[in-house]
């Protein structure tokens, strides 16, 4: 049987301190944590330019439906899809004789011509929307109403159509 000295059990422990000291080295737990953010885009109202009535024939009269067009851009880095339309502050260029909540009548509840032209590309230039018989003047209208201007305003709502 061999006989060990203090000086051989000395290396032969150095040696396994060394092996298993490496060893340990080599399967320590590395741990790494960050943070970062991003922050979401903001939206720009559509733009509605052009709006006009399309008188048919040239002016309104007791009964008479008329088309409203106007141009519509998405200046937006989304697509967009309309999803309601109004004409609202409509004005009478005789507001004692010919007052508008008496004479005319919005559907707001039309639809385009071309549903398809609802959707709109990111960052579209401008493309006509035209609603059919979406103004109209009662059948009995004052007869101050002759030859009266109406000015009116058309706000459109929309909703992103981004496909996810």
């Amino acid at each position: 049987m061999p006989k060990y000295t203090k000086r051989s059990a000395a290396a032969v422990t150095a040696g396994v301190l060394a092996v298993t000291g490496g060893a340990a080295w080599a399967f320590w737990e590395v741990v790494g944590s960050g943070s970062s953010s991003a922050a979401a885009g903001d939206s720009a109202e559509l733009v509605v330019d052009d709006a006009n009535i399309t008188l048919n024939p040239t002016a309104f009269f007791p009964g008479s439906a008329h088309n409203v067009s106007f141009t519509v851009s998405n200046p937006n880095k989304f697509p967009v899809l309309i999803t309601g339309f109004d004409i609202e502050n409509i004005v009478s260029s005789d507001p004692q004789g010919c007052p508008v909540a008496d004479n005319i009548e919005v559907d707001d509840d039309v639809q385009p011509t071309v549903p398809a032209d609802l959707a709109f590309p990111a960052e579209s230039s401008a493309r006509w929307l035209t609603y059919n018989a979406a103004i109209k003047m009662v059948a009995d209208p004052a007869n101050e109403c002759k030859n009266v201007t109406f000015s009116f305003d058309v706000t459109l709502d929309a909703k992103s159509n981004a496909s996810s």
